[in-house]
């Protein structure tokens, strides 16, 4: 404002100087727009002053008003431009946040996939180590009862060679009964 009222008046001023220091053209009823603050009276003498005075402060009042709507207005569409400037770096802002933070998204599922993945990888290895112990384990079972049917099945026909035989010598019996059993 400070800067635009001396603009203003320098451009306002000499059209009211110009037309304050105009003599009027005599005529029996002045224009109400150059005299609208002073009563007119044809058989009066006019003070000139409050004539100038007059015509200054209501020409004054009229291009200030103007000039101030102009401003106004101005101001107003300048505003309005800002905020439309303003709304639209918001909103492209808010777009390019929303796209980091979808990127953001991706990048932390994939590593939790990849995370998983290493792990179900980690966990079925510790499975397969803990079946083939398991196996291993079942196979010296296995091993170790197959051996002690074989144990059992030679003490057996070793006793059904002994019935067959009869039953001649108890204490001989016995004896071979001790050697063919399973230690």
């Amino acid at each position: 404002m400070e800067r635009l009222l001396p603009k203003a008046l320098l451009s306002v001023l000499p059209a009211v100087l110009q037309n304050c220091t105009a003599v009027p053209s005599p005529s029996p009823s002045p224009s109400p727009s150059l005299l609208s603050g002073a009563s007119y009276n044809p058989n009066q003498p006019t003070n000139l002053g409050t004539t100038i005075r007059n015509l200054f402060k209501s020409t004054l009042t009229t291009r200030a008003n103007e000039f101030v709507e102009n401003i106004c207005t101005n101001e107003l569409a300048h505003a309005t431009g800002l905020r439309a400037n303003a709304d639209s770096e918001f909103l492209e802002d808010m777009n390019n946040h929303k796209l980091e933070v979808a990127i953001i998204k991706d990048d932390c599922l994939d590593d939790l996939r990849r995370e998983m993945d290493h792990l179900r990888e980690e966990k079925l290895e510790e499975f397969k180590e803990d079946l083939d112990a398991m196996v291993e384990s079942a196979e010296v079972n296995v091993r170790e009862v197959s051996e002690a049917k074989n144990r059992a099945e030679m003490w057996a026909s070793a006793e059904r060679a002994v019935l067959a035989m009869g039953r001649t010598e108890p204490a001989c019996q016995e004896s071979r009964r001790a050697k063919s059993l399973p230690p």
